[in-house]
C-alpha cells in the first residue's frame, strides 16, 4: 500500500471521528432517557397496583386499558423502538372483571348528580304555598340616572349593588334622567335599603304623568290640559308595554294593580295580556297536539289581488260534533331569508289566513319567529363562514284556528308535515336548485300520501305548458310523471294557469317563472280559489300565494262554533282623570239622563200595575252614558291585536301608501 492511500484512509477516519463521537453522546442521552422512563413506568405500576388493591375484584378492564395506553404513550416513539425494555413491563390483568362490569362501574362513576337548586329558586317555589301576609300589589321606585342606559345595563348595575335583578319586574325611563323600577310591595323595603347603602337618592314624589317630563318640542305650544292628556297617554302605553313583557301569571297581577291605580283601562289590560310574551306558542315536538279555542271567520281576498282587511278573531264557542264545512285558507310564501320586520308585514296582510307556510326561512335551532301565532319548524342547515342557515320551512297557525294541528315526521330533510284535525294532511317542501334529479325523486317518493293530502312548496321545477310557464326544466318531466303515477292534481294548472309565482327585475327586464305549487289528491275541492298576490311587496322575489276552499269536516270531529259578536265600543277613559273633562262628563250625563230620572221617579212614586219596560229603560241609561262619554272624552277605534306596541294609524297609513306605490310601479313594468 502506497503512502498516498494510507494518508487518504487516515484522513477519512479523521472525518468520521466527529460523527462517531456525536452518536456516542446521543446513545448516552437515550440510555439516560430510557432509565428515566423505566423509573416512571415503575412508579405508575406501583400506583396501579395500589389502586387495584383498594378496589374490589371487579376492577374495570377499561381503566386498565386506559392506563396501559397512557404508559405506552409516556414511553414515546424512542422508547417504543428500544429493544432493551425491562422484563417486568407486562402488567398483570388477572382478576380485573368482565368488560360489561367495567363499563357499568364507569357509568356509575360518571353519573351526573342533580344540580342543587339555587336559593332564589327555592324561595320562589315556596312563596306559592305560603299565606299572603304584608302589603300586596306592585309599584315603581324612581331613582336618578346620569346617562343613557339600556335595560340590560340597569340590571347589571343593580346586581352589583346586591339587588336581585329577578325581583325587578320592569324597567322604564319616564324622564330624561330618571329610571323606574317595578317591584312587589314586599320587596320595596329591601330595594330601598340596598339603594340607601349605595347612597342612591330615591324620588319619593315623582309623578310620571307630569307634563313637565314631555321633551318632544312638538308639544311645547299645546295647552296644559292637552299636555297632561298626552303625558297620561304616554304613561298608559308605557304600562301596557311593561305588562306585555312579563310572564302571563305575573302580567295579570301587575295589570290588576295598574287598573286599580287608574293607569290603564280594562281594554288596555286585555290587549296587553293578549300580546304578553307567554302567549307565544312554540311547538316543535312531534305528536304534540295544538288546539286553540277562539275561532274566527276566515274571509277571502278581493278579486283585485290585494289583501282585504284583516279578520278579527271571534270569541270562544261551544264544541259541536255535527257534519259541517270549514273555510280554509292556506298561505305559501318563499321568504328567501326571513327577517323580523318581514314577519310583521306578512302577518299584517294575513290575518284572515288559517295557516301560513314559509319556505327558505334560513332559521337555525333554537330560533323562533317572534309572533303569538303557534309555529312549527323544519330548521335549516348552517352555512360555513356565515352566521345564518340555508333552506328551512316554517308553519304559522292562526290563533283562532278551530282544529287541532300537530307535526308528524317525514323522512326527508326538505319536508315539513302537519296533521290538521283527524284526516287532512298538509305537506310543505323546499327542494333546493342544487339537488340532482335522483335526489328530487327520492324526496318525492318518501312523502306519506294519505286520502286527504295537500302538498305545497317551492319545488324549483318548471312545467312549461302544463302550468302556463314560458319554459320547463329537467325537473319538469320528473314531477309530471310522479303526479300522474299517484293520481294527483296540480292546482296551479287549473286555478291559476299562467300566473307567475316568481318575479324579478334584471337590467330593466321582467324575469318570471312558476316554481311554487299547490298539489293535492282530494278528488274535488269545494269552491277552490288559488290567488297569487303579484301586487304585494314583501321583500322577496317569490310572491305570496293562498289556496282557499271549503273543507268538509268529518261527522265525529269536533270543531268550535263561531257565534256572532258585535264590535266593542271604546273611549279614551283615561281622560276622566282630568278635572275639566270629568266635570264635562258629569254635566253631560245629568243632561242626557234628565228624562230618564223623571221616568224613574214617577215609577217609584206611583208604581204601575204591569211590569215596567226594563229593557227600554236600560237602553235609555246606556244611551245617556254613551252620549256623555262621546261628548267629554271621545271614542276611539279598537286597536288591531296584531299590531306591535310601536305601530299606530299613521304608520299603517304609510305602509298602505308603500303598497299602493309598489302596485303602481309594477304594473307599468309588466
Amino acid at each position: 500500500m502506497s503512502f498516498e492511500k494510507i494518508k487518504a484512509q487516515v484522513q477519512e477516519h479523521a472525518n468520521i471521528l466527529p460523527e462517531i463521537k456525536r452518536l456516542q453522546e446521543h446513545i448516552t442521552n437515550l440510555e439516560s432517557r430510557n432509565a428515566e422512563l423505566e423509573l416512571e413506568n415503575r412508579r405508575l405500576r406501583e400506583i396501579l397496583d395500589s389502586r387495584q388493591n383498594e378496589r374490589s375484584t371487579d376492577t374495570p378492564v377499561a381503566s386498565t386499558k386506559v392506563v396501559q395506553s397512557t404508559l405506552g404513550h409516556s414511553n414515546g416513539k424512542s422508547s417504543a423502538n428500544m429493544s432493551t425494555s425491562a422484563p417486568n413491563a407486562t402488567i398483570p390483568v388477572a382478576g380485573l372483571g368482565t368488560e360489561s362490569s367495567a363499563w357499568a362501574m364507569v357509568a356509575r362513576k360518571a353519573a351526573h348528580k342533580k344540580p342543587t337548586p339555587k336559593r332564589r329558586t327555592v324561595e320562589s317555589a315556596a312563596r306559592g304555598f305560603q299565606p299572603i301576609t304584608g302589603p300586596v300589589g306592585f309599584g315603581y321606585v324612581y331613582i336618578p340616572r346620569s346617562r343613557r342606559m339600556s335595560r340590560r345595563d340597569v340590571r347589571s348595575r343593580l346586581s352589583v349593588l346586591g339587588i336581585d335583578p329577578y325581583r325587578v319586574l320592569d324597567i322604564t325611563f319616564p324622564a330624561r334622567s330618571v329610571v323606574g323600577l317595578l317591584v312587589h310591595e314586599q320587596y320595596k323595603d329591601v330595594l330601598l335599603t340596598q339603594l340607601g347603602k349605595a347612597k342612591i337618592e330615591v324620588y319619593q314624589d315623582f309623578n310620571p304623568c307630569d307634563p313637565v317630563h314631555l321633551a318632544d318640542p312638538t308639544y311645547k305650544d299645546k295647552s296644559n290640559a292637552e299636555r297632561l292628556a298626552i303625558a297620561m297617554d304616554i304613561h298608559r302605553n308605557r304600562c301596557c308595554r311593561g305588562i306585555a313583557r312579563l310572564r302571563h301569571p305575573i302580567a295579570v297581577a301587575v295589570g290588576r294593580t295598574f287598573l286599580e291605580e287608574g293607569f290603564i283601562t280594562d281594554e288596555d289590560l286585555q290587549e296587553a295580556l293578549v300580546s304578553s310574551t307567554t302567549a307565544t306558542y312554540n311547538s316543535d315536538i312531534y305528536s304534540t297536539p295544538l288546539t286553540t279555542s277562539a275561532p274566527s271567520s276566515y274571509g277571502s281576498f278581493g278579486s283585485s289581488g290585494s289583501p282585504g282587511s284583516p279578520g278579527s278573531p271571534g270569541s270562544h264557542g261551544q264544541a259541536i260534533s255535527s257534519p259541517s264545512s270549514l273555510p280554509l285558507t292556506i298561505n305559501l310564501w318563499n321568504a328567501n331569508g326571513l327577517q323580523a320586520t318581514t314577519v310583521d308585514d306578512l302577518l299584517r296582510h294575513c290575518q284572515s289566513f288559517s295557516l301560513i307556510f314559509i319556505t327558505e326561512t334560513w332559521l337555525l335551532p333554537p330560533n323562533k319567529i317572534r309572533t303569538p301565532w303557534p309555529q312549527f319548524h323544519l330548521y335549516g342547515t348552517p352555512v360555513d363562514g356565515n352566521f345564518r342557515g340555508s333552506q328551512g320551512v316554517s308553519a304559522l297557525v292562526s290563533p283562532s284556528f278551530p282544529l287541532s294541528v300537530m307535526q308528524f315526521p317525514v323522512h326527508t330533510k326538505y319536508t315539513l308535515g302537519l296533521q290538521v284535525g283527524r284526516s287532512l294532511r298538509l305537506i310543505c317542501l323546499y327542494l333546493p336548485p342544487s339537488l340532482t334529479d335522483d335526489e328530487v325523486s327520492a324526496a318525492l317518493d318518501v312523502l306519506p300520501l294519505t286520502q286527504d293530502t295537500i302538498i305545497c312548496g317551492d319545488l324549483n321545477t318548471r312545467l312549461g305548458a302544463v302550468t302556463g310557464d314560458s319554459r320547463s326544466n329537467t325537473r319538469g318531466p320528473l314531477l309530471r310523471d310522479w303526479v300522474e303515477e299517484r293520481g294527483l292534481s296540480i292546482l296551479n294548472s287549473s286555478l291559476a294557469h299562467g300566473v307567475p309565482t316568481y318575479l324579478s327585475y334584471r337590467n330593466g327586464r321582467v324575469m318570471s317563472s312558476i316554481v311554487d305549487y299547490f298539489i293535492t289528491n282530494l278528488p274535488c275541492l269545494n269552491r277552490p280559489q288559488l290567488q297569487v298576490y303579484t301586487d304585494l311587496s314583501l321583500g322577496s322575489d317569490h310572491k305570496l300565494m293562498s289556496l282557499s276552499f271549503e273543507y268538509s269536516v268529518p261527522v265525529d270531529q269536533p270543531i268550535q262554533s263561531t257565534p256572532s259578536a258585535s264590535a266593542r265600543r271604546l273611549w279614551n277613559l283615561s281622560r276622566l282623570q282630568e278635572p275639566d273633562v270629568l266635570k264635562l262628563y258629569v254635566d253631560s250625563f245629568r243632561s242626557f239622563s234628565a228624562a230618564l230620572v223623571d221616568q224613574l221617579q214617577q215609577l217609584c212614586s206611583s208604581p204601575p200595575d204591569s211590569t215596567p219596560p226594563i229593557d227600554r229603560l236600560n237602553d235609555e241609561l246606556n244611551a245617556a252614558i254613551y252620549g256623555a262619554l262621546n261628548k267629554s272624552v271621545g271614542s276611539r277605534a279598537a286597536r288591531p291585536p296584531q299590531w306591535k306596541t310601536f305601530w299606530n294609524s299613521h304608520l299603517q297609513g304609510l305602509a298602505d301608501v308603500r303598497d299602493h306605490m309598489y302596485r303602481r310601479w309594477r304594473r307599468p313594468l309588466s
